[in-house]
């Protein structure tokens, strides 16, 4: 039984991530195969509280959804399991997520410019590794962080969309904040809680070029550990 890569995706709405993991999903490989999940769903549980999660008349708490999107991920861990063919499991974004959509608000460090606020960002950091102790997350072999420009950029992409939800944002306060949030903690957080190697995906790459880059680092994962 071969042990499972896990790549995850992450970066802002409209950075690409989609259609990235789509384009990555339909490659086919004698040597491996790559198996896409979505988080939050994948599992019967998790695609239960995703419903929940896009319910938008469903009122609930900062802390609330925190704790159901963390329940979505505790089962799809079950998923990423051993096989007799080695197997890329591609993660349509994970827990570093939560960091930026969910804890900035709920800790309160979504400015990063004073004392207070980083002493808030600490706090949430260590929520996170005290959650991966609880669930069982595993370690990530890469992320794969698809970053966004400018929010004129999110905003023509977004508007192409015919899926946007309530968990969506697309306005130039939000854009800036967690653009601010990945770029000051997402590596930090992913790298030291869950180890792996960090592939920043600019927006100035069609998808094509977008995915090539991405397979090459997935394949040489793979050469890693034959």
């Amino acid at each position: 039984m071969k042990k499972p890569i896990v790549v995850c995706v992450d970066g802002l709405d409209g950075s690409g991530k989609t259609t990235l993991l789509r384009n990555l999903a339909a490659i086919e490989h004698p040597d491996f195969s790559i198996v896409r999940l979505r988080d939050p769903g994948t599992t019967a549980m998790g695609e239960r509280i995703r419903n929940l999660l896009l319910d938008d008349h469903l009122p609930r708490r900062r802390a609330t959804e925190t704790l159901l999107f963390t329940a979505a991920r505790s089962e799809l861990i079950g998923q990423l399991v051993p096989q007799e063919k080695q197997v890329v499991y591609v993660l349509d974004r994970f827990s570093p997520s939560t960091f930026v959509y969910q804890l900035s608000d709920l800790f309160g460090f979504d400015k990063l410019d004073t004392d207070k606020e980083r002493n808030a960002a600490t706090r949430a950091f260590h929520f996170l590794n005290t959650i991966k102790k609880i669930t069982g997350e595993p370690e990530i072999d890469l992320w794969v962080y698809t970053k966004l420009s400018s929010f004129e950029r999110q905003k023509e992409r977004m508007s192409k969309r015919t899926d946007i939800n309530h968990l969506d944002s697309v306005n130039p306060e939000t854009f800036a904040s967690r653009s601010r949030l990945y770029d000051h903690f997402f590596k930090l957080v992913s790298t030291v809680i869950y180890g792996g190697l960090v592939l920043d995906v600019e927006d100035t790459l069609n998808q094509q070029e977008a995915t090539d880059l991405v397979f090459k680092q997935i394949v040489a994962l793979v050469e890693e550990l034959e």
